[in-house]
């Protein structure tokens, strides 16, 4: 397979070793026995003085390369999709996981222009094996393709760090017929509602997220009341450009009525879990006018295309049935959303059921109210 090796010189000489895990859970914790084992192979690899292969798309391959950057490891990163700048790709990856362009290097599949990167990931798996010198099965799906890998290439396998495969989702909480508590006037506001993130926070590496995701225990490291607790804490609502036409950064905010309140946190099996989670912040109506926080322009493609630059970030397509996006009644805030410009007393903290409501020391002085009754 064609592939453009970029790195210091010598980093492809030594022993090098890849750790295989079949796809695992959106949101794992760093005690599931996957995480525990891939974290033990890594430190055994280090001992020995040898380097890692590996790779980036899924947590499987990134949490190993976070592993590998705690420990300050010789890191071989196998790039399974062609990248026109290759130079400023790197520096970038080595910014967000914390490695030394000393100790890294990069193997660069030689894909054809435009293929999606998912194409590309059996014969990244294939490239790793055949790069490294051991293999080290961790967390492997019977009948699957890393299954299949081990297979292909046992004469190279150390299963010391085999553990059962497990990747079942754990469960998570369904609103699908929560009732909207009647004592809040909900009309006053609207509420940007956060969601468990299956990776980094727009302030944050992703060994920041991966390291996070190592010491958590009991609740998932960026789950939806985390990353609420974490926007009271710095005091921002970041933007974000995904599913956004034209990739403009936008903070989106839904008015809540009793019509519309289950469908904005019904579960997604696509993407095994719910569009939005009852965690969040509300910002009066009046004063959120006053931000500029305007309501989303619903409508065709045809639309977007005939709007002023200014209109065009609180464009939505309405989905192939009317009512699938429009149900929401969307507001949208261009770019980040600083909460130290709107007066205390036109903020609240929103949270699914009393047992929710955070500590005093993390309300950030805040009314709370609760969503559901």
């Amino acid at each position: 397979m064609p592939m453009v090796c970029i790195g210091p010189e010598g980093m492809l000489a030594g022993p090098k070793a890849a750790i295989l895990n079949s796809r695992q859970s959106k949101f794992p914790l760093g005690s599931d026995r996957w995480v525990v084992s891939t974290g033990r192979a890594v430190a055994s690899l280090h001992e020995r003085g040898w380097a890692l292969v590996t790779s980036l798309g899924m947590n499987t391959w990134e949490l190993a390369l976070a592993f590998a950057s705690r420990r300050k490891m010789k890191t071989l990163v196998v790039i399974p999709e062609r990248i026109e700048r290759p130079a400023v790709y790197m520096e970038d990856v080595c910014r967000r996981f914390g490695l030394s362009r000393e100790r890294t290097a990069f193997g660069f599949l030689e894909e054809p222009p435009g293929i999606r990167p998912k194409k590309t990931w059996p014969t990244r798996d294939a490239a790793v094996a055949q790069l490294a010198d051991r293999l080290l099965p961790v967390s492997i799906c019977p009948g699957g393709t890393m299954a299949a890998l081990v297979e292909a290439n046992r004469h190279k396998v150390d299963f010391t760090f085999l553990t059962p495969y497990d990747a079942g989702t754990r469960p998570r909480p369904r609103y699908d017929d929560a009732i909207l508590n009647p004592a809040v006037d909900w009309n006053k506001w609207l509420i940007h509602f956060t969601r468990s993130s299956d990776g980094p926070w727009p302030d944050e590496t992703d060994l920041d997220f991966y390291s996070g995701m190592i010491a958590s225990t009991e609740e998932y490291c960026r789950s939806a009341r985390r990353t609420l607790a974490h926007m009271l804490k710095t005091g921002t609502i970041c933007g974000s450009a995904a599913r956004i036409r034209g990739g403009f950064s936008v903070v989106p905010l839904a008015e809540v009525t009793a019509d519309s309140v289950n469908h904005l946190f019904r579960y997604r099996p696509r993407f095994l879990n719910p569009g939005l989670e009852p965690f969040g912040i509300a910002v009066a109506r009046q004063a959120a006018v006053a931000l500029g926080i305007r309501p989303v322009l619903y409508g065709t493609p045809d639309l977007y295309d005939r709007l002023p630059k200014d209109d065009q970030p609180f464009f939505q397509h309405r989905g192939r049935f009317d009512s699938q996006w429009m149900i929401e009644h969307e507001w949208r805030h261009r770019g980040d959303l600083p909460l130290g410009r709107i007066p205390p007393e036109s903020l609240q903290i929103v949270v699914p059921t009393a047992g929710d409501i955070p500590s005093p020391q993390n309300a950030a002085s805040l009314s709370v109210s609760v969503l559901f009754v």
